[in-house]
């Protein structure tokens, strides 16, 4: 799609700042929903409001009504609308809050997030569904994390966390260091330590990072571990 310049004669707005990021302000309304639940009765909930609200969006979406953005990514273009992205991702809440964006297009070519992750990542943004595989998760959370959209890294570590297995508990280790993920730690770690001894002969075990094997020492020291895997890690960090 062909670009063109734009002139605007209207005096420039003032840059807004803000003191916390979106996330900060959406958590701290969620508490203050749940606070505020239950102290009158003056109010009634609608019911399925945000359900319409966004089956309404994927509806304009897909017969591109009202999009007034085109994302780029890699060499393909992406139309969205600008109040759902910033709902969704602390980048383009940035882009579009703080920096006052206010051109059609925005390139983000230099995150490196391959088109196809970005087009599922869209597609979650509308229907609340994302595609997650175990060829996909690792650029799927590193586009989150790039984006800042943190639902999606809770959806990839809970399907992380479900097919997580004594086969595979060195491969999640190493995925939830990488990517910082508590839960999966936790579940992984829980597995290493209860099947120590046939999971520290593998070679795996034998390559892990020294700040894999010194955190698995500060975990679980005092509860899972036992004396001899004590020993054992010891033996591999000295």
């Amino acid at each position: 799609m062909a670009s063109r310049a734009i002139t605007h004669h209207s005096t420039p707005r003032a840059r807004k700042t803000t003191c916390h990021s979106y996330k900060e302000l959406l958590v701290e309304r969620r508490r203050q929903k749940r606070e505020s639940e239950g102290r009158g009765k003056r109010t009634k909930n609608v019911l399925h409001l945000s359900e319409t609200v966004l089956n309404g969006l994927e509806v304009l979406w897909r017969q591109n009504i009202l999009c007034d953005v085109i994302i780029i990514c890699k060499n393909r273009t992406f139309d969205a609308h600008r109040l759902l992205l910033v709902t969704c991702s602390d980048y383009f809440y940035d882009i579009f809050v703080d920096q006052l964006h206010d051109r059609r297009e925005v390139d983000i070519s230099h995150l490196d997030i391959a088109d196809n992750i970005f087009q599922n990542i869209l597609v979650c943004m509308y229907t609340e569904k994302v595609r997650v595989s175990e060829d996909s998760v690792e650029e799927t959370l590193h586009a989150a994390a790039r984006l800042g959209f943190y639902l999606i890294q809770e959806a990839c570590e809970e399907y992380l966390v479900e097919n997580t297995n004594l086969k595979n508990c060195l491969k999640m280790l190493d995925r939830a260091f990488r990517f910082n993920l508590s839960k999966l730690t936790e579940k992984a770690l829980a597995l290493v330590a209860k099947y120590f001894k046939v999971v520290s002969k593998r070679s795996r075990f034998q390559e892990l990072p020294f700040e894999q094997l010194s955190s698995l020492l500060q975990v679980w020291v005092v509860t899972l571990v036992t004396p001899s895997i004590l020993a054992h890690l010891n033996q591999r960090l000295t």
